[in-house]
């Protein structure tokens, strides 16, 4: 997935539920679907020179999901639209 293409989805989720500002979570491991909160958001290269190669956008997330829900992940969340 590219930045335009998240940034396109994420849009129209937005505007979806332009009433709420919901939650970011990854689903990851779709076989045994598990949850994390997102943490962070960087960009970043491989090398040190940040004009040799266009950088990679990474979302970090947390070790687990919040303490008061389940560690697993909707098997929906891996259904295209």
């Amino acid at each position: 997935m590219t930045l335009s293409e998240l940034i396109d989805q994420l849009t129209m989720i937005a505007e979806q539920h332009e009433d709420h500002d919901p939650e970011v979570r990854i689903a990851y491991q779709p076989s045994w679907p598990l949850r994390a909160s997102v943490s962070n958001v960087r960009a970043l290269t491989d090398d040190e020179d940040e004009d040799a190669k266009p950088p990679v956008v990474w979302l970090a997330a947390s070790n687990a999901a919040p303490w008061d829900e389940s560690p697993y992940a909707p098997k929906s969340a891996w259904d295209e639209e």
